[in-house]
This record gives C-alpha cells, structure tokens and sequence, in this order.
C-alpha cells in the first residue's frame, strides 16, 4: 500500500526510504531502537537492518582510532553498553512499547566525557577481547571472562563519568 510501491518505483519488500548504501557496509553501531534494556554492538560486516535499529557512523574515515575530543566506535560502543549508560537511558529514554524508546535524538544527547589515554587505552582493550570472545568461543569460561571484561567496563566507565 506504500505510495512508492503502488507507482511501480520500489517492490513492496524493499525499504520505505532510501538511505545510503554505505550506511549498511561501514563499521557502525547498531542500536535497537524500542527495548527491556539498551543494546549497542559494534559491527564491522555488512548489516541491513530496518528504521527500528538506530546506526551510528563514524565521521572520520578510521572508525577504530579516536580524534581529539572524540571517542572511537568501538570505545563508544563500550561506554553506551555500560551499566552507567544503562541507568542514563532508562532515566532519559521515553517509556514505550516494550520498555524504551531510544530515539536518535535521545542518542544524540547521551554525555560524552572525554577519557584520560590510559583509561581509553584499556576500555579499546577490553571492548576488542570482549568482541573477540563474542566471536570465537561459546565455552563456560569465554562466558566468564566476557563477564568480567563487563564489569571492569561497567566500573572504568563509571570512575570516568562520577570521578
């Protein structure tokens, strides 16, 4: 029933609204828009997804090293998949459908400090194990170490945020 559709210009199974193709092929966040809990992975592949996942592009054209003033993809993915961000969205986020509604707005007013280098130096190293793990191994203590890294996240990005 879509006005594009019934002109014959797109088929009814593609995507209401173009975006950029490159949108879906560069290294992103995905964030799932209407959730329990706040949920951002950092994806290198390519990934096609709907308007209820929100992608976060990098604007410089190395995604994986930070700029003065800014955190890189991965580092970011770390701190918006932290139990500080966590208690940010719930506390930020509208109530809606299956708990929150994080919006790109929403997303666009998280607070972004700027990390010590050797803090940010440990939260790339603990965010690359951790997505190493997730990648190559299912065993009972891969799942333990992954949950340790969370924590030592969880904690290094609440001592930067709460000082």
């Amino acid at each position: 029933r879509r006005r594009e559709t019934q002109q014959g210009k797109i088929p009814w199974w593609h995507l209401h609204w173009p975006r950029q193709e490159q949108l879906f092929e560069l290294p992103r966040i995905l964030a799932v828009q209407m959730c329990r809990e706040p949920r951002f992975a950092y994806v290198e592949s390519p990934t096609y997804v709907g308007f209820s996942t929100n992608l976060i592009v990098s604007k410089s054209r190395a995604p994986e090293v930070e700029s003065a003033g800014s955190l890189s993809l991965p580092a970011l993915a770390a701190v918006l998949s932290s139990a500080f961000a966590s208690q940010w969205f719930t506390a930020n986020a509208k109530l809606r459908g299956v708990n929150l509604d994080i919006t790109g707005s929403t997303l666009k007013n998280f607070p972004i400090i700027e990390f010590k280098p050797a803090d940010l130096e440990v939260l790339l190293r603990l965010s690359h194990e951790r997505r190493e793990l997730e990648r190559l191994a299912r065993s009972a203590e891969a799942v333990a170490r992954k949950s340790q890294i969370e924590l030592e996240i969880d904690k290094l990005v609440s001592q930067s945020y709460l000082g």
